[in-house]
């Protein structure tokens, strides 16, 4: 099974390669397995994130968001299955990032203390993350340019000060 998975990593990275079969694989091996392989559901996540990246390019938003969603399914799913790997906490990290622009204001800050606690969690397993630490200055520019209004929601919800 690990010749598949390194199979998949190089055929993820290859453009000439379809993704829909990439998806529909992956997810045959994860169902055939009885959807308990945090390897394989954290890679869902990652060639969901990236059938969006398509459907964005194509100018349809609502099938991005579609597969926006089903990052996030397999994003919460793969930190139930193996809260210690790095790359589960990195890549739930893209998927909540991913979300928070289809949520009310309140939702999305409680997805940034999401993203702040498994960036954090990620970073102690691994430092040297180089996609991690690039998603964690995102983060920070997006907390800081929150307009007057969040700013005040996040300090009446989550005693949040900036």
């Amino acid at each position: 099974m690990a010749d598949y998975l390194t199979d998949w990593d190089k055929d993820v990275e290859n453009p000439a390669v379809d993704r829909m079969e990439l998806y529909n694989k992956l997810l045959t091996h994860f169902n055939e397995q009885g959807q308990t392989d945090a390897e394989k559901c954290w890679r869902l996540v990652v060639i969901c994130l990236i059938l969006s990246d398509l459907q964005l390019k194509n100018k349809n938003k609502s099938e991005a968001k579609k597969w926006e969603e089903e990052a996030f399914k397999y994003a919460k799913k793969a930190v139930e299955l193996d809260p210690k790997s790095m790359n589960v906490h990195k890549w739930y990290c893209a998927a909540v990032g991913r979300m928070a622009p289809h949520v009310s204001t309140k939702e999305r800050i409680q997805m940034g203390h999401q993203f702040k606690e498994h960036r954090d969690i990620a970073v102690s397993i691994d430092n040297n993350d180089q996609l991690m630490h690039h998603m964690y200055g995102r983060w920070c520019w997006e907390v800081a340019n929150l307009s007057f209004m969040e700013r005040q929601i996040a300090k009446a919800f989550f005693r949040y000060t900036t």
